[in-house]
């Protein structure tokens, strides 16, 4: 309270002057007492992070003594997903929506760059000698520290007349990380802030922003004769999408082109698209080969493999479209979350035979072809008695297990078959061999029957090498309810559609009732994470390791009741699993632009609030190209930067980094570097531009306040970088609260400030701690002492139950934070917690207290070293200083 010179303080060893609540509460003046956690000794986990998300894990272990602060540590370094941390990231990330809003916070933004302090400690109520492994190691945060936290390999060279340039390049390239993902951040807090703000419609082709990191194209085909080159397309020759994908990857960054293949003009091609780093293929199976000449498909294909050899991304390619797109990547994917393992593909007539045979004698089943669309050679295959054309159930299918193709109890030819075509629900009747010939050799095939589908069979035609192929996949009684729809770009779920047959069990050709669900809904939401488990080994399964995913896809997924379910109604939808009945991939539609197709209505006829929806897959998907060409080039190293980067013209946000040079000290102070910018400022503001925004650099003179609020008035966001307490060191009176008020007042006019003055004075005061208890970050027995009389009463009492953690407000390099222990006079040992006087912390001034003349152990975590008081003596050095009487 008094300091060290305080009376009764008694003599003290601390650099420190106390006084620690001083100016009261709205000064500053605090101290928090917190459960000293014995294992402190590990030393702390800093989680650093930008914005909500954590960049690194940074474990700091002390040299000597209890304390990390000072370069007194050894640091290992872990990135964000490492197993010995994840689970901390994951409970800080829970906590972040609650985290603002629980210290009085809520609204504002987090900031840019903050830190979280762990302390590691075991599971309450923890009986064992030993400590909990890591497994069951709990963590609680120590402190926050959110004010101008330093990117410490920039600041490695400041104070003296090293600059930015000193850094060494492993240093450099390092810590950009983190200040790129800082201007990511920031960019994307601006983004939330105005995503209530419409955007304008673009019913033609945006221009390309100039000078854009990645020029792509969307590459379109007109049909010879056809009405506008396709039915797939407007009276102006373009698919109704193909502008608005072109759009979303001008809006994500990238510059983008509408290009024309021309079967004749193969070579023309290939000289205009040279240029380009990804084309985006909107060309409908089937297209290349109306009214072309022979072999545009091949030659179409063998240049964008080798687009693709080169470097180049194309989405979807060949390999994608053809193995990804046919039926029997059903049977590839059999053993993740998503298939069936019980699937088989057919190649051949006797592989047909000999395995359709087998199946269905134990089950129905859908047999599938690989061309089409629309449902057309899909069939609901189930056994029928003849005389009646009844069902034959279940428990009467000859096999009672399936043992393999051609083994077990098989169909014989005059079996008898009820047959239904999904492309129209409608259903037919025959024996087994006039499927399996209608299969092979169509309709008019020798014993092929009589058939009503309007759809040639021949589904093995041409071979495997030429997509002939059926797959045999089991029949899940619950197809009546309908299709899930997963609408993906790239690895991102968009949208999840149901698709409710108004009639019969097919949901295609417009025979389906639509329900739109967010990928969170909780209806489909662990649907979605499944497909985002099996993504990774999605297209490896398939043979295609190394293709990017398609920048637009669908997975169609059936209902089925889990394995072995005995139950006569149906599994709820917690329980019910989903599979897999269907990959689309080659040139997916966007239903609400393709509405308007093939007549003499544009995108403009398009209603605005489907234009708006549909665009947000449009968006996402120019997002989700840019980000797969990052990861393409991720290798190759970026140039170095070692002054501010021009910001690039037409920036959505102008930001500013906002600096401040302390009169007559060195550089402007031992922050910065002798160009007089902190040494990490440059880096965050090229973080910044590196995202796509604007930024400068602003220095603050307290002398030219109006000055300073003309310039930064035009900027949409600013980024503070001035040390706690810089401003009121050689300024005129009152300058730190012209400049909070001016910060706040820019608040109140919508722009972002990082970090605010509300979060430096609420976020980072150890007071936070407090407000925190209840959050699976923090500890519920921390206090806050304001007054004498708090200190007093509320230390007392904690410190007689256990060992505690004294911290004061100010500083950030451990001064004023204590350690401390109960310890026998005599000898100065350490009582054992066993023996601490109280049993139980009953509140501040309750219960068994400390007497004023109880002997201390006390550690400083500025240096770790040890000094022994009595209780009133560490009382009065607190409140009055060292020398307090």
């Amino acid at each position: 309270v008094g300091g060290p010179a305080a009376p009764g303080a008694g003599k003290w060893q601390s650099t420190f002057p106390g006084k620690y609540l001083e100016g009261g509460k709205e000064a500053g003046g605090q101290l928090v007492d917190q459960r000293l956690l014995p294992r402190i000794d590990e030393g702390e986990v800093r989680i650093l992070m930008a914005g909500d998300t954590c960049q690194m894990a940074i474990h700091k272990k002390p040299l000597s003594g209890l304390s990390a602060v000072g370069g007194n540590s050894a640091y290992t370094y872990y990135e964000p997903e490492d197993p010995k941390y994840s689970d901390m990231v994951q409970t800080l990330y829970k906590d972040i929506p609650t985290l603002l809003p629980c210290m009085g916070l809520e609204g504002e933004p987090l900031p840019l760059l903050w830190t979280a302090d762990y302390i590691p400690k075991n599971p309450e109520g923890w009986g064992k000698k030993e400590n909990a492994p890591d497994s069951e190691t709990k963590y609680v945060v120590g402190e926050f520290n959110c004010s101008c936290v330093g990117i410490s390999k920039f600041q490695a060279v400041c104070g003296g007349d090293q600059t930015l340039a000193d850094v060494p390049d492993d240093d450099y390239y390092d810590a950009c990380r983190l200040t790129e993902l800082m201007g990511r951040k920031a960019i994307e807090m601006l983004d939330k802030a105005s995503k209530e703000r419409r955007k304008p419609r673009y019913n033609t082709l945006r221009e390309s922003p100039p000078g854009a990191k990645y020029k792509l194209c969307v590459v379109q085909f007109k049909v010879e004769g056809a009405k506008n080159g396709g039915s797939d397309k407007g009276p102006d020759g373009n698919r109704v999408d193909s502008i608005p994908i072109a759009n979303g990857v001008i809006e994500a960054g990238g510059a983008c082109d509408l290009v024309l293949y021309d079967a004749n003009k193969h070579a023309e091609f290939v000289a205009e698209t040279a240029k380009y780093d990804a084309l985006i293929v909107r060309i409908n199976p089937g297209q290349l080969s109306q009214g072309t000449p022979e072999g545009t498909q091949q030659r179409f294909d063998e240049l964008m493999n080798r687009y693709i050899k080169e470097g180049k991304l194309v989405w979807s390619s060949p390999k994608i479209q053809t193995q990804m797109g046919a039926k029997d990547a059903l049977v590839q994917i059999g053993q993740l979350g998503c298939g069936l393992p019980d699937t088989l593909a057919f190649y051949s007539p006797e592989e047909l035979e000999s395995g359709f045979k087998a199946t269905c004698a134990y089950q129905p089943r859908v047999i599938k072809q690989n061309r089409g669309s629309a449902g057309e050679g899909i069939w609901l295959c189930w056994l029928a008695n003849k005389a009646d054309n009844s069902m034959v159930p279940l428990t009467e299918y000859p096999s009672k297990a399936f043992e393999g193709p051609g083994r077990g109890t098989l169909l014989k030819d005059d079996d008898w078959l009820k047959l239904m075509e999904m492309n129209d629900n409608h259903v037919e009747f025959h024996t087994v061999r006039e499927f399996l010939t209608f299969c092979v050799g169509g309709p008019a095939a020798p014993g092929a029957g009589k058939w009503q589908s309007t759809f040639p069979g021949k589904y093995l035609e041409g071979g495997k090498e030429a997509g002939g192929q059926l797959v045999d996949q089991r029949l899940l009684p619950r197809i009546d309810e309908g299709e899930v729809r997963i609408l993906m770009a790239g690895d991102t779920c968009q949208m999840a559609i149901h698709k409710k047959p108004l009639s019969g069990l097919s949901a295609v050709g417009g025979n389906s009732a639509y329900t739109y669900y967010e990928p969170e809904d909780p209806k489909y939401s662990d649907m979605v994470q499944t497909l985002y488990k099996d993504i990774p080994t999605l297209l490896p399964c398939m043979g295609l390791e190394g293709e990017p995913l398609p920048l637009l896809w669908t997975a169609d997924y059936i209902p089925k009741n889990p394995e072995g379910w005995g139950k006569k109604e149906n599994a709820p939808d917690s329980e019910t699993k989903y599979v897999v009945g269907e990959f689309n991939c080659s040139c997916v539609g966007i239903s609400k632009f393709q509405a308007v197709c093939g007549g003499d209505q544009t995108l403009a006829d398009v209603p605005d609030d489907d234009y708006y929806d549909a665009c947000r897959l449009t968006e996402l998907m120019g997002r989700k190209a840019i980000e797969m060409l990052d990861k393409a080039s991720k290798e190759r190293r970026k140039p170095r930067y070692n002054t501010l980067r021009e910001s690039p013209p037409g920036a959505k946000y102008k930001l500013c980094v906002v600096q401040f040079k302390v009169e007559g000290a060195k550089n402007g102070g031992s922050d910065k570097g002798p160009d007089g910018n902190r040494v990490d400022s440059i880096p965050i503001a090229n973080g910044v531009i590196e995202a796509g925004g604007a930024c400068d650099l602003v220095l603050y003179d307290a002398n030219k306040h109006a000055e300073f609020v003309a310039e930064t008035a035009k900027y949409d966001a600013l980024i503070v970088r001035i040390n706690p307490g810089q401003l009121s060191q050689g300024t005129p009176e009152g300058t730190q609260q012209r400049f909070d008020e001016l910060m706040n007042r820019y608040i109140k006019e919508g722009k972002l400030v990082w970090s605010s003055p509300k979060i430096q004075t609420q976020m980072g005061a150890k007071d936070a701690l407090v407000q925190i208890g209840q959050l699976g970050c923090g500890l519920p027995d921390t206090l806050a002492f304001y007054s004498p009389e708090e200190l007093e009463s509320g230390f007392k009492a904690t410190c007689a139950y256990q060992p505690r953690v004294i911290k004061q407000n100010r500083g950030s390099a451990g001064e004023g934070i204590w350690l401390c222990w109960l310890a026998n006079k005599a000898d100065n040992s350490m009582v054992p917690l066993t023996e601490y006087p109280s049993k139980a912390f009953e509140g501040p001034g309750r219960g068994t207290l400390l007497k004023d003349d109880d002997w201390l152990k006390l550690m400083e975590m500025n240096d770790n070293h040890v000094e022994f008081h009595t209780v009133r003596e560490f009382l009065t050095f607190c409140v009055g200083g060292p020398a307090a009487p």
